[in-house]
Order: C-alpha cells, then sequence, then structure tokens
C-alpha cells in the first residue's frame, strides 16, 4: 500500500496514522473491468477519507468524506458483513420503528468497547442497541428534556 499524506482545505489526511477500515475494488472503467481501488480510512479525530488508487491512469488521491458520504460509499460498494465490519451491527427493519436514527462515531476506551463485545455475546443485542438502552434506561429518551 502506498503512503501519502495531505493536506485539504486546511487538513491534514495521512494513510499512515490514519485507521485503515476496509479496501474495495470499484468500477471505474466502462468496459466493466475494475482496475481500480478505493480504501476507507478514518482518523483518530473520526473523520473519513478515500485514498483512491487507479491503476489505468496511474493516478492516487485522497478524497475526504463527511461520515453520510462514508456510509454511501459503503453502501454502493461492500457487502452487508463488510459495510458491518466497518459501521457495526444494522438491525433488520422491524417495521414497528418510527424514531428515525443518527448515526454518530465514538471514541470509547477499548476496555469498554470489550465490555460492550462480552454484553452483545451474553444478550444477543447489537452494540448500538445495548448504548440506546442504557442511555434510555438513563432517562434519555424521547421525553428526555436536555
Amino acid at each position: 500500500m502506498i503512503h501519502m499524506s495531505k493536506v485539504i482545505n486546511g487538513k491534514k489526511y495521512d494513510t499512515g496514522t490514519a485507521h485503515k477500515l476496509i479496501r474495495a475494488e470499484v468500477q471505474y472503467a466502462t468496459n466493466g473491468l475494475a482496475f481500480a481501488w478505493d480504501t476507507l480510512y478514518r482518523k483518530r479525530t473520526g473523520e473519513y477519507f478515500l485514498f483512491k488508487s487507479n491503476e489505468v491512469k496511474e493516478t492516487v488521491e485522497i478524497e475526504p468524506l463527511t461520515p453520510s458520504e462514508a456510509i454511501a460509499w459503503a453502501e454502493k460498494n461492500l457487502d452487508a458483513e463488510e459495510y458491518e465490519t466497518v459501521f457495526g451491527d444494522i438491525e433488520e427493519d422491524s417495521g414497528n420503528e418510527t424514531e428515525l436514527n443518527q448515526q454518530i462515531s465514538v471514541l470509547l476506551p477499548i476496555s469498554l468497547y470489550e465490555a460492550l463485545k462480552a454484553k452483545k455475546s451474553s444478550t444477543g443485542m447489537n452494540i448500538s442497541a445495548l448504548i440506546i438502552k442504557t442511555l434510555r434506561d438513563a432517562g434519555y429518551g424521547k421525553e428526555s428534556k436536555i
């Protein structure tokens, strides 16, 4: 993998210091042949960016992404298992949920993350559901006035 560092709009994006999330082959060529790769990274600040490598054009570039752009890229280029590896478990729509969700990035201490994973194994709930339940049990929810 090529190391690349670039400043874009006053922010540094560095493949050497950011966390590599996943690499996906992308279809850029009109003949259906893919000689291009996008690698999704997340900076320690929670910001996302793509490292784009196109072997046909012999180019590499960095493209900053908002969280919603990172999700849209993942939905287009990853299968469900790969998506969940990057963004966590996604519950299938039960048809009963009327509340919309907002995705956020949160950095947790490793010990807390490991405790959540253990609780996930014992309860069968995904990590998002565990965090939501904990916040609601603490009084944050639809009725909560923060």
